[in-house]
């Protein structure tokens, strides 16, 4: 296996690449591309021929970019790129380059999209990573590196769709590279950086040391900029934080530069800048992909002959994607977790006082929801809170705020709920029959569903969601059930069972059926 995988030819100009990889060229027609296998014991017992054959395909790019370097894809990201073709402005590009899956000088930079995960083990609601093109690249994170794979993507859609890609935004880390390779590819695409890399490196002590006595409040500051509802609230908390800054001295200089100046180009690291559905300033899911990369056989691969990395390699790690991603992706709600039910309905048994409905465009309605955990202690919503709410969005100073406190416990007090509006349409949802938006909320932004949203929709009478978690309750009972009714704890029946021949006593009367029954009228009527 070492004679096999190291004892071959390196592959040292590109023109040498470009000759090998001849024969991987990507097929005249859609219908010529093979379907990848889909269990991870057919990946592992391919042969070196038969995997690169059926694992990895080459998008040949005209000698512009100026890089050395191969875009390569798979028959199952070729099939993912055609579900997203109908997805316009429904998704969002993710690129990154892992430096610690490199080949000597060469590194893999991959651009993909993120889609909504059910984790039926732990009842979670998450997304997931899903690279579609595959860049192995001398020159790291450059400008030609950035554009040639971005029109590698652009160039297979159009070869099998008639079609280029439309995201609705775009992301990345701070590369200047990246960014330029969005503006020019997909120019009409919000554009965002992470928000968790900018947290990270700021609580790391990157941009100010962390015996700074205003550290610990500063950060507080950070987040309250990447939870801004609006770029007008964005940018006025920006100008009081600035100013407070510059009384505390010159600290905060370097990250204003880097972050916060518009001239910058990267102040774009709020939640409310983006109006794509599952779209956050965040680039998580492809940070978690590479993390689970790195704990596979793949980074040891790499360190084979060149001939190896692309006949070898490279072909496993496209092929182990298409495996442990969904056939189809999921741009829909799959399930909602139980605590988010539970939250919506604390909201339910508060609308009285946290609730507001006023009237919207075209006969429809729009909603307020007081926060759960304002930061104001709120306990009631008023009208003078929705009007300087209103005011902070706007950019505009109300002179019932008081000082700068207040003017946060204002900001971040509501939630501002609206019917969807077109081209950016909200997921699908079987909870959230009204489709309505929560406009700047990061729970719906990152997963399309909220408690806010279900309170709604509950309190509107379009669903129950007291029946739901009764539901939820009941599914979970007959689980921990044994086959005879008797619930097993600790790996043995509690209760013994009834002999033959002797019937069963009676079950002693109880209230829960009817109390059952009085909450799920209370659901139908919207209570």
């Amino acid at each position: 296996m070492k004679r096999r995988k190291l004892v071959q030819v390196h592959i040292k100009a590109l023109i040498d690449l470009k000759q090998y990889l001849l024969p991987f060229k990507l097929p005249p027609t859609l219908a010529l591309v093979a379907t990848a296998p889909r269990s991870e014991a057919q990946v592992l017992a391919l042969e070196v021929s038969e995997a690169t054959n059926h694992g990895v395909m080459w998008i040949p790019m005209d000698d512009v970019y100026c890089v050395e370097g191969a875009v390569l894809t798979g028959p199952m990201q070729i099939q993912w790129m055609g579900q997203l073709m109908k997805l316009r402005l429904q998704f969002v590009f993710h690129i990154d380059s892992k430096f610690k899956l490199h080949h000597g000088e060469w590194v893999m930079t991959s651009l993909g999209v993120h889609h909504l995960k059910w984790d039926a083990k732990n009842l979670t609601l998450s997304t997931q990573y899903v690279p579609l093109v595959y860049l192995m690249c001398k020159q790291h994170e450059s400008n030609g590196a950035a554009l040639m794979i971005m029109d590698a993507l652009n160039v297979t859609t159009m070869k099998y769709y008639g079609e280029k890609l439309e995201p609705g935004a775009c992301m990345s880390d701070h590369c200047d590279a990246f960014k330029r390779g969005f503006e020019v590819t997909w120019p009409e695409a919000e554009f965002g950086t992470c928000w968790p890399h900018i947290a990270r490196k700021f609580g790391e002590g990157e941009y100010t040391t962390k015996k700074w006595e205003h550290f610990d409040e500063v950060k507080v500051h950070l987040r309250n900029i990447h939870m801004a509802h609006t770029p007008q609230m964005r940018d006025e908390l920006m100008m009081r934080y600035g100013t407070l800054w510059d009384g505390w001295g010159g600290q905060m200089n370097t990250f204003w530069t880097s972050y916060c100046a518009e001239a910058s180009g990267w102040d774009c690291w709020s939640i409310g800048l983006f109006e794509t559905v599952l779209c956050t300033p965040s680039q998580q899911a492809q940070e978690s992909w590479h993390k689970q990369l790195l704990q596979t056989k793949i980074p040891s691969m790499m360190r084979g002959s060149t001939e190896s990395v692309f006949k070898v390699a490279l072909p496993q790690l496209i092929l182990v994607d298409a495996i442990q991603i969904p056939t189809e992706l999921v741009f829909h709600v799959p399930a909602v977790p139980k605590k988010m039910i539970e939250k919506a309905l604390w909201y339910v048994d508060h609308q009285d006082t946290h609730v507001h409905i006023y009237e919207w465009e075209g006969g429809d309605f729009g909603y307020y929801i007081l926060r759960k955990d304002n930061p104001g202690g709120v306990k009631k919503l008023t009208k003078r809170l929705i009007e300087m709410y209103e005011q902070a969005n706007a950019m505009r100073r109300d002179r019932r705020v008081v000082d700068l406190e207040h003017f946060e416990h204002v900001c971040f007090s509501l939630h501002q709920i609206l019917p969807e509006n077109e081209p950016y349409l909200v997921p699908e949802c079987d909870l959230n029959p009204r489709r309505l938006d929560c406009l700047y909320c990061k729970g719906f932004k990152g997963v399309g569903i909220c408690s806010h949203v279900l309170a709604l929709n509950h309190i509107l009478k379009e669903i129950n969601l007291r029946r739901e978690v009764m539901e939820i309750g009941a599914s979970s009972s007959r689980k921990n059930s044994s086959h005879h009714g008797f619930k097993r704890v600790g790996g043995g029946n509690r209760k013994a069972p009834i002999p033959a021949l002797t019937r069963a006593p009676a079950r002693d009367a109880d209230s829960s059926d009817e109390e059952q029954e009085r909450l799920l009228e209370l659901g139908n009527n919207g209570r």
